[in-house]
């Protein structure tokens, strides 16, 4: 199986380098949009979508076309854009420990600063007075700051209320605001005199963080630590707990659009909650982002999701209980593993779900679909009409992908610990299960994945290859196993070598080439019983590796991508390299 390394990019830069020259250098050939950091928040004005991208700043993009939007403008932050709001021809963006800053936005491809308020705790989110010219600043640690933005060039504080605890969320009602308070929960502020706020009260949450309120009449739905909460404010001095609704997850942000509420959550999904009764939700479905979904925003029929590494993902919510996301923006998809097949690629994303590209044209790969998840897929194989996905909580996914815009789910087993690789041979997969081992299974009918053997390796079995009658294992602190598979009801473990945290391994004549830690081993297996180390390569943190022709490319945590002629395996040299935003991963970084 072909691992080429982090995400759809990196399979274009592969293509690239298969004939490569020494001395070349790596170029990005294809993005589905700007290298974004991590999307935060989003909100939404007009024919425009405001995205905070934490150290990579304000984002604006035209969504005129919501199934084709096209990032127009963008402004670097000067510490980390935590959240934003927008009125008229101004965004008010929570930028940390840089402060409130207000930047004018009347001409979306050139936004500029125009004023900057900084506190002493982190800027984390800001709410706008739907009235006046008031913004309500989330400070953190400073609580709530009330700054008086009717001279946009001159912001002025004119009150503020520490909170005890991390100030995450406001939002307003008249002259209350709520306020998510972290650990202590939910504190209602009478803002009538925005000079001198006064606590009307607090409602807590015991054991759990809140971090968003979203108001709907005379009620507050408050996302916590694996639930949501409803609070009946009809009485804001006296708010009284109603019901909760158990999220198995960890919300960070609810909007509400009719009777139903879109509450995304840092797995990268976003769960929609029946309010028919809005008293007592009703947990319907989950909606699979590319990324941690931090924030979510609504507009009519549309939900703009700041999807963290997957950047702004939009999607048609016109049917509530039918979901479908319509396209994205940014290309940071945190991809995991990939296998290609013809003109066919998969790609297996850690949060949550996997894509098929269309690669024909491998400058302009084009999105077939994207298949959402209730887990991290950490790893994939493509073999004949079938795609296999490790999925960290589901074990072995397979997929009929006969018609690849539209794969469908027809067999499955459910391993013990999180799947993390998978590779097939013939009729045989061979499943890596973390701290599980490696498990071999018979796929002969795909529908019904059967299990012949388990051998418990001794640490966290993360990338599986085979060669041969031997299976190779990367597993982790316990370096790389070798297995005995030429009965594979009864796999025997006939060698080992050690090494600093095996993770990945590809190979070339009679050497394998290991990532662990901060080098690449080249181990001589020209004897599987007797295989010892014959040279070693240093690079800063190794994560992945394919071999191309007589080219090693080496994902290498923050420093990018490595390309190496190992022509002479014995006498590596490197040719080449590329260093994106972002961090170079598999399987997470552990």
């Amino acid at each position: 199986m072909k691992k080429l390394l982090i995400s759809c990019l990196t399979l274009l830069i592969v293509q690239s380098f298969a004939f490569a020259q020494p001395g070349w250098n790596m170029t990005q050939l294809w993005s589905m949009g700007p290298w974004w950091d991590r999307s935060v928040d989003v909100e939404v004005s007009g024919s425009y979508a405001y995205v905070a991208d934490y150290q990579a700043g304000l984002w604006v993009v035209d969504i005129s076309t919501p199934s084709s939007p096209l990032e127009v403008g963008h402004l670097d932050s000067r510490e980390t854009a935590w959240g934003l709001a927008v009125r008229g021809n101004y965004v008010y963006l929570a930028d940390g420990f840089a402060g409130l800053r207000i930047i004018d936005v009347s001409t979306p491809s050139d936004p500029v600063e125009v004023s900057t308020f900084v506190f002493t705790s982190q800027a984390y989110d800001v709410t706008l007075d739907p009235i006046q010219d008031v913004a309500y600043v989330a400070a953190w640690g400073a609580g709530v700051r009330i700054i008086n933005v009717a001279n946009s060039a001159v912001p002025v504080e004119i009150g503020y209320h520490d909170t005890p605890n991390e100030c995450n969320d406001i939002e307003i009602s008249g002259t209350t605001a709520f306020v998510a308070d972290g650990w202590e929960g939910m504190r209602v502020l009478n803002i009538a005199n925005p000079a001198a706020p006064t606590v009307l009260s607090v409602v807590p949450f015991p054991g759990t963080r809140t971090v968003d309120v979203e108001l709907s009449g005379t009620l507050a739905y408050v996302a916590a630590r694996g639930t949501v909460f409803v609070v009946d404010i009809s009485v804001p001095s006296s708010p009284v707990l109603i019901d909760s609704c158990d999220m198995q997850a960890n919300p960070s942000e609810i909007a509400l659009s009719g009777s139903y509420a879109f509450v995304s959550d840092y797995w990268g999904v976003i769960r929609v909650l029946d309010l028919s009764d809005p008293q007592h939700p009703q947990h319907e479905l989950y909606v699979g982002t590319n990324g941690s979904a931090s924030a979510i925003a609504l507009s009519g029929d549309v939900a703009y999701v700041a999807a963290s590494d997957g950047g702004l993902c939009i999607a048609d919510i016109s049917e509530p209980l039918a979901p479908a996301v319509v396209s994205m923006v940014g290309t940071h998809v945190n991809g995991q593993d990939i296998a290609v097949q013809g003109n066919i690629a998969i790609v297996a994303n850690r949060q949550l779900g996997w894509r098929v590209l269309d690669i024909t044209n491998p400058s302009s790969p084009v999105v077939l679909t994207n298949v959402p998840a209730l887990e991290p897929s950490s790893g994939c194989d493509f073999v004949g009409s079938y795609a296999y996905i490790a999925s960290e909580g589901s074990g072995l996914l397979i997929y009929d992908m006969t018609n690849p815009s539209a794969p469908s789910l027809i067999g499955q087993f459910d391993s013990p610990g999180p799947a993390t690789d998978v590779t097939v041979v013939g009729s045989t997969a061979y499943l890596c299960d973390g701290p599980g081992g490696l498990h071999i299974l018979d796929v002969t009918t795909p529908s019904s994945p059967t299990l012949i053997a388990s051998y418990d390796t001794p640490d966290w079995a993360q990338d599986v290859e085979i060669r041969g009658t031997y299976a190779y294992v990367c597993d982790g602190y316990a370096d790389l196993r070798i297995l005995d598979i030429s009965n594979p009801a009864v796999p025997v473990e006939v060698s080992f070598v050690g090494g600093d945290n095996a993770q990945a391994i590809a190979f070339k004549d009679n050497y394998a080439f290991v990532a662990t830690g901060h080098v690449v081993q080249v181990i001589d297996i020209t004897d599987p019983l007797l295989p010892f180390q014959a040279t070693t390569f240093s690079i800063s943190w190794t994560r992945d590796l394919t071999l191309v022709g007589n080219f090693l490319f080496v994902a290498a945590s923050e420093h990018g991508l490595h390309a190496y002629d190992v022509s002479n395996p014995l006498a590596v040299t490197e040719v080449g390299n590329y260093t994106a935003s972002g961090v170079a991963c598999r399987h997470g970084c552990r």
